[in-house]
């Protein structure tokens, strides 16, 4: 039986890359540097409230940064 499910390392390492994604992607956002379908999904999915719809375009944005990096490694 593994003490550890996952390398506390690992765990580690991954908060620390998605601090910077959050670092990035608050920039784009604050720079209103925004991508039009990613900006226009968040504001519609919160009915248009501007704070909301900035709150989750940010949570939105990761995801696309992770799943575009996924996509190119397993392209690769």
């Amino acid at each position: 039986m593994k003490f550890f499910d996952k390398d506390p390392l690992e765990e580690t390492f991954m908060r620390l890359a998605e601090n910077e994604l959050y670092e990035v992607v608050t920039k784009e956002v604050m720079q209103g540097q925004v991508i039009a379908g990613i900006w226009g999904r968040a504001f519609s999915d919160v009915e248009g409230d501007m704070d909301k719809a900035k709150a989750l375009y940010i949570k939105y944005r990761i995801q696309d940064i992770k799943d575009r990096a996924a996509s190119w490694i397993a392209f690769c």
